[in-house]
């Protein structure tokens, strides 16, 4: 696929790539801010996201809905670090899903009536998505493994803190952080990249607000933590969630080297079924083991979960520590890294040329510093030796931070102590 950036005067940034495939156009419009911009107010971005399909002064509530997800598959979210607006379009309806964009953006009723009307539907989200404790597992996991207040807070703030927010809040944030200068376009279209960028210049880019707002960092990971481990009891759910993170320092341009990482977890998820198979051994109340791992410019961690109950936390333990060590122990085989290579290739052949997947790869633009293509990727995979493998292996023993974590019907004397932890992984 042809790939071109391309930045406009007014500071937005355009991330473009050819779509060979089908004849429609996919895109991100991606807005800098997100939880972490949310300050005393969590919440306020998550908020401000709702408030675009409330109705403008000309279209109302039903009408704005309707405009914006009649083009085929389209939505919008917040996270701790963007604000997004993504659609799947007819490429001949680009032009009206921009000015629709726009007017969403620049012509929203940000009045007391509509806020306080749509706080009382946040609330309710707020309410369900707290309610089998994930949503909010996941967000204190990431506090303790990243240190940021946002993180703790969650996407989503809470019932009080919404309660806080008022038009004028909504109306700064959004003239504060709704700009060109503040935008990423990714977008993955049959149309040639002149087009694209004139139609982009014509009903987006010329109509919108640009101010003086510095860039604000991707994903800056400044939290220099040790092994810990971090409890949080919640006896409103019966479940624990369990996960292990081990957080590594990492230049993640180096495509080798972060690479290495992200095969180290693929074959510990390989692994998962077997280590799903232990667990259950003995009735446990297991309900899955996953591999995962996430990164920032500068680190990568490797986290393995499961949600189990709380008298079967500790065997839960017991068993991934054991594999772990053993891991260790017997190193990572040629064969296992022949299998994870096929795995691999098997993906790589069937994911290339979508264009959900272009418009990911071009997100990674902001983690790289520049564009990273498919085959760079997966010739990384494919040539990855051993020794490298193996030396992930070591440095999530030796050089990491290891964070044990647990969420839910937990009390500190149900679960093993940091130091037994520890002991249990020692090789």
């Amino acid at each position: 696929m042809t790939n071109k950036i391309y930045k406009f005067d007014s500071g937005l940034t355009l991330m473009y790539c050819k779509n060979t495939v089908n004849n429609a156009t996919n895109l991100n419009i991606c807005f800098d801010c997100g939880a972490r911009c949310d300050g005393e107010l969590a919440g306020l971005s998550h908020f401000c996201e709702h408030m675009f399909f409330t109705g403008t002064k000309e279209l109302s509530k039903q009408e704005i809905s309707k405009k914006y997800l009649d083009f085929i598959r389209t939505n919008a979210y917040t996270s701790g670090e963007h604000i997004t607006f993504t659609g799947e379009i007819f490429t001949n309806k680009l032009a009206d899903y921009l000015d629709t964009v726009v007017e969403m953006i620049l012509k929203s009723r940000f009045n007391k009536q509509s806020v306080e009307e749509e706080k009382k539907v946040v609330i309710q989200e707020i309410v369900r998505g707290y309610n089998d404790g994930e949503q909010k597992a996941y967000d204190l996991f990431k506090y303790e493994i990243y240190g940021d207040e946002y993180y703790k807070n969650g996407v989503l703030g809470s019932e009080k803190s919404v309660k806080q927010i008022t038009s004028k809040d909504v109306r700064n944030y959004v003239k504060k952080y709704f700009v060109n200068n503040n935008c990423y376009i990714y977008i993955c279209s049959p149309l040639s990249f002149s087009k694209v960028k004139k139609i982009i210049s014509d009903h987006f880019e010329s109509k919108m607000r640009t101010n003086g707002l510095s860039p604000l960092p991707h994903n800056k990971d400044t939290n220099k933590i040790k092994h810990k481990l971090a409890i949080y009891n919640n006896s409103k759910i019966n479940k624990v969630f369990l996960k292990f993170a081990f957080k590594v320092d990492c230049d993640i341009k180096n495509i080798d080297a972060r690479n290495s990482y992200v095969l180290l977890s693929n074959l510990i998820g390989d692994m998962g079924d077997g280590l799903f198979k232990k667990l259950r051994l003995d009735n446990s109340l297991v309900y899955a083991v996953n591999s995962d791992w996430i990164t920032t410019k500068n680190t990568i961690c490797i986290i393995i979960e499961t949600v189990t109950s709380k008298e079967n936390i500790n065997p839960c333990i017991d068993v991934i520590t054991d594999y772990l060590r053993e891991l260790k122990q017997n190193g990572i085989t040629q064969e296992m890294l022949d299998k994870i290579k096929v795995n691999e290739n098997y993906y790589w052949q069937t994911q290339i040329n979508t264009p959900s997947h272009a418009i990911n790869k071009l997100s990674t633009y902001r983690i790289y510093n520049r564009y990273v293509s498919d085959k760079e990727l997966h010739n990384s995979y494919q040539n990855m030796s051993l020794k490298r493998l193996n030396q992930a292996v070591d440095n999530i023993y030796y050089n990491s931070a290891m964070v044990a974590f647990a969420n839910g019907n937990i009390t500190k004397k149900d679960m093993y102590t940091l130091k037994e932890i520890l002991s249990k992984l020692k090789v």
